[in-house]
């Protein structure tokens, strides 16, 4: 195992000690392999634009709407099934 790995925050590569590793990826840098593909992605340090939150944002409401109308399907099925969960059986044709 090689004593120094790269370091990639936006365009600026960097090798550093591996000791310094865990540092780097707390401000932003990801780690990188010689091909410059992402081997580890940075676990802090990273800013998003406001108009990203605000996608974001407006993504994550969409989808606590389509979980609550699924979850009120789901209850509805239930009522009208009363409550039954009878798993539906097979055949198999080759037999």
């Amino acid at each position: 195992m090689s004593n120094f790995v790269q370091m990639q925050k936006a365009n600026r590569v960097i090798t550093i000690p591996t000791t310094q590793k865990e540092s780097y990826l707390m401000r932003g840098y990801n780690v990188i392999s010689e091909d410059g593909s992402v081997k580890e992605f940075a676990t802090g340090g990273i800013d998003i634009s406001p108009i990203e939150h605000a996608e974001l944002k407006a993504e994550n409401a969409a989808l606590k709407a389509e979980i609550e109308k699924l979850k009120s399907q789901r209850s509805r099925n239930n009522e009208s099934n009363g409550g039954n969960h009878q798993k539906q059986q097979h055949q198999n044709p080759r037999n």
